[in-house]
């Protein structure tokens, strides 16, 4: 297992908090949640929760289509119909952490905001004695990726990735990825040690299996929110969207005289198990 999480860059800690079993909130730890609507019928509530995951392009906890929570929330970017105590019918699309960070908050609210702008962070309390907490929709990381280039052809991403590696001294790690003229880039079909054999995962930190603390690979863009499908990006390092501001500023301060137009762009990745 540590190989592969070193090879593969698995996050343990959020991957082993969506597969554990369901814990209690903690009742000194209050919440924070977008709701969108109030409404006094099922089929009202419904309608509004099926509308919003389409615009948001949210999952869905659709057990509470047919009966709204009461007794389990869903923490996350995750739209849900729940039943407050006197019987009204909210529809929330995040509930998250009151320890969230700013910065964090910010990008999922300023999303939310798009599709709804009048939405805003509501604190709730939830009762441990009367409340589970359901994490499965909450595998998700605001990061930082410093970009160095995109390319619709792999082969011209390749050749300025060992480029960029020989003069930047920053080594160009392939994660053990081939391009397939059909898949596109993904590990070997017969790579029998690798669960994703045959498919594409995305970078999601900074582990490599290089030596220094950075590391150059090509990713797919379609796996990242937001970015642009269809391309072939260099990616120079992700980091997470709160702290790490002094490590983007030296990867960056290493990368610009070679690269001036290196970037850095906010995004939401995927960071628990997709098997």
């Amino acid at each position: 297992m540590r190989s592969l999480v070193k090879r593969y860059g698995w996050n343990l800690v959020v991957l082993l908090s969506v597969v554990a079993p369901l814990h209690a909130a903690s009742a000194a730890e209050p919440y924070l949640e977008v709701p969108i609507g109030r409404f006094a019928r099922l089929v009202q509530a419904v309608d509004a929760a099926k509308e919003a995951s389409r615009r948001l392009q949210y999952p869905i906890a659709e057990e509470t289509l047919r009966i709204p929570a009461t007794k389990t929330r869903h923490v996350g970017r995750v739209v849900e119909i729940f039943a407050e105590p006197e019987g009204t019918l909210v529809v929330s699309v995040l509930l998250m952490s009151n320890a969230t960070g700013s910065r964090e908050r910010d990008y999922y609210l300023q999303q939310i905001k798009t599709v709804y702008p009048q939405v805003v962070l509501t604190p709730r309390r939830l009762d441990p004695a009367q409340v589970t907490i359901d994490p499965f929709y909450a595998a998700y990381a605001v990061s930082q990726v410093v970009i160095l280039g995109s390319y619709p052809q792999y082969q011209d991403a390749l050749t300025k990735v060992r480029t960029l590696s020989q003069a930047s001294t920053i080594p160009y790690d392939a994660r053990g990825m081939v391009y397939d003229r059909r898949k596109g880039l993904i590990w070997p079909d017969r790579d029998v040690d690798n669960p994703f054999a045959g498919s594409y995962l995305a970078r999601r930190d900074n582990a490599c299996d290089t030596e220094g603390p950075y590391c150059l690979t090509i990713e797919r863009s379609e796996f990242y929110e937001g970015f642009t499908p269809g391309y072939y990006i260099i990616v120079g390092g992700i980091f997470a969207a709160d702290g790490e501001r002094q490590a983007v500023e030296q990867l960056l301060t290493r990368i610009r005289p070679h690269l001036p137009d290196a970037y850095v762009k906010r995004t939401s990745i995927y960071m628990g198990c997709n098997s």
